[in-house]
């Protein structure tokens, strides 16, 4: 039996995927909700290597309904693809099945390197992730936990995609979405934007907008945490009263002026949209 490299796209008549038919290899990362491990699903003469998201029991059914069917409505090139769902026969686990990316997630690719890779190769990283949030600004989602702990990337390193949708949720157009349920959820504070520190307002695209803006700083510092010498309590007083973080070493100014800048700004509405970034972004010069 031949082990693929191998993509498929949701399918119904798939969706309830046996867990015989899974291999659980090792566990590669934990988040909020659960841990993610790597695995390989038997179907037919083939073996599909997978990402199996196994989820933690107490308090999270609504966070697990609220993932499986953000993930199910979504299809893009920089989203990464549900296959299924599978459950444990022992432990009742619900297990989340998805695409495999090789090399792991963004933060630990940029901590692993000797240095930073050429502005070219950033550059093309902002592009996929603005590109990925612009499909999910038009979709009406917000993604509540970008980071680029939850940015992956393909084999060739080349291309990254969005994952980790615990948190997603779907805007109705006439509700910005409930920020305690938000905040219950332990949110890491190095993310939140101002208007959710100063309890003013509720999870939306435009606090994904500054999230975007401190995972470019994220990048530009090389995995690094932002405010990484900073209490929690520091940042939540200088964030929520205007305070940006500081322009990374090694990025250009024009950049963190123009771009990282734009996505942090204090007040929500000032902020471009997602759809505004991937233009700009594309049209960057470097």
């Amino acid at each position: 039996t031949e082990i693929l490299p191998y993509s498929i796209e949701f399918d119904e008549k798939i969706w309830n995927i046996p867990f015989d038919d899974l291999k659980i290899e090792e566990k590669i990362s934990g988040g909020y909700f659960g841990e993610v491990a790597r695995a390989n699903w038997h179907i037919k003469d083939r073996i599909i290597p997978i990402a199996v998201k196994k989820l933690h029991v107490n308090g999270v059914n609504k966070a697990v309904e609220r993932e499986i069917d953000a993930m199910k409505n979504l299809t893009n090139l920089h989203i990464i693809s549900l296959y299924g769902i599978s459950q444990s026969p022992v432990t009742n686990e619900l297990l989340i099945i998805t695409e495999f990316m090789q090399n792991g997630d963004l933060k630990a690719w940029l901590k692993k390197l000797p240095n930073l890779p050429e502005f070219s190769v950033l550059l093309s990283f902002a592009k996929d992730i603005a590109t990925g949030m612009a499909y999910l600004e038009h979709r009406n989602y917000v993604h509540r936990d970008l980071a680029c702990r939850n940015i992956l990337l393909s084999r060739c390193s080349k291309k990254v995609k969005i994952a980790d949708f615990g948190l997603s949720t779907i805007i109705d157009t006439n509700d910005t979405g409930r920020r305690e349920e938000a905040l219950s959820q332990k949110l890491p504070t190095r993310w939140l934007a101002p208007e959710l520190l100063n309890d003013q307002a509720a999870y939306s695209i435009k606090s994904d907008i500054w999230a975007f803006g401190i995972v470019l700083i994220e990048i530009w510092l090389k995995g690094d945490d932002p405010y990484a010498e900073n209490i929690h309590a520091w940042i939540q007083s200088a964030v929520s009263t205007g305070h940006v973080h500081e322009k990374p070493d090694l990025c250009p100014n024009d950049f963190y002026e123009h771009i990282i800048c734009e996505c942090l700004k204090f007040q929500a509405n000032d902020r471009p949209t997602f759809s505004n970034l991937r233009q700009s972004l594309g049209k960057w010069k470097y």
